[in-house]
């Protein structure tokens, strides 16, 4: 998309306006988007605005009564990559503890962001109540690859 590219949709995602779902997509459980049964998303309507060249959300910690909701199995999400060509995460609030191919295990806390490259695998192992990220993938439309085992992660640093 062009700087002279004003074909896409103007688009405002109001704090006010928010509303947090359990998923825009069917659950990552039955096989697509990466969408977690533990977390609650906001959409911010990137998609829409951009011809499905972009994807952005917010994702938090779903809190059903005082407590988080436990981790779905040991080891977290599990280890996956998404078919995507951009992937972007900014901690907001919180720390959240990652296990990357090729990195090991990385711990981001509020105001820290990772770009993940193209179809790297990775796996959330861990993270606070209080977890929330902002999240920005492209294209919109992707799919998630789960795997047996984390390949690489020769370099630990």
């Amino acid at each position: 998309m062009g700087m002279s590219d004003r074909t896409k949709n103007f688009h405002i995602s109001y704090a006010r306006d928010a509303v947090y779902t359990a998923a825009s997509r069917p659950a990552y459980e039955e096989g697509t988007h990466g969408f977690r049964r533990f977390n609650e998303y906001r959409d911010l309507g990137l998609k829409q605005a951009t011809g499905g060249k972009f994807f952005a959300h917010l994702a938090r910690v779903k809190v059903e009564g005082d407590k988080k909701t436990a981790l779905p199995f040991a080891g977290g999400t599990g280890i996956h990559q998404h078919t995507v060509d951009f992937q972007f995460v900014f901690v907001l609030s919180g720390w959240v503890r990652f296990e990357i191919e090729d990195h090991g295990e990385k711990t981001l806390h509020a105001g820290d962001c990772i770009y993940l490259p193209p179809t790297i695998f990775h796996a959330v192992l861990d993270y606070s109540d209080d977890l929330e990220v902002l999240e920005i993938m492209s294209p919109a439309e992707y799919e998630t690859i789960a795997a047996a085992e984390m390949p690489g992660n020769a370099a630990k640093g």
